[in-house]
């Protein structure tokens, strides 16, 4: 019986991972609707400079980010990493919203931080 049940535990994981792969890896970002995010501890201005904004208008362009300048930088990294994140919806690059039907690449996150403020990050598969 213990044989048993170690076989459907391996077999239900491995199912499982592919499901998470077809799911999270692919391009179904949906999948991510309110998991939590963090930044890593080793967080660079480069990470942050094209990726992180605080509007979707900004977000949609190629510029840097309109969160923070040169003279306040460190600090404002440093601020990032104690943040979390909920993923709260997607938009495409132009800034539409992603249909329920439909799948995009490199889709721009609509986050939420512990600070009550709104973030957009762009996915870059690259």
């Amino acid at each position: 019986m213990k044989k048993l049940l170690l076989i459907f535990t391996l077999l239900s994981s491995a199912s499982f991972s592919q499901d998470f792969e077809s799911v999270f890896l692919r391009t179904n970002f949906r999948g991510y609707h309110n998991a939590k995010m963090k930044f890593v501890e080793k967080l660079s201005s480069f990470a942050i400079d094209y990726n992180l904004h605080g509007t979707i208008e900004n977000a949609t362009k190629y510029g840097k980010t309109d969160l923070y300048t040169a003279d306040n930088e460190d600090e404002y990294i440093e601020y990032l990493k104690g943040i979390e994140f909920a993923v709260k919806g997607f938009y495409t690059r132009t800034g539409d919203t992603i249909p329920e039907t439909g799948t995009v690449y490199d889709p721009i996150f609509h986050l939420q931080g512990s600070d009550n403020k709104t973030y957009y990050w762009k996915y870059r598969s690259t």
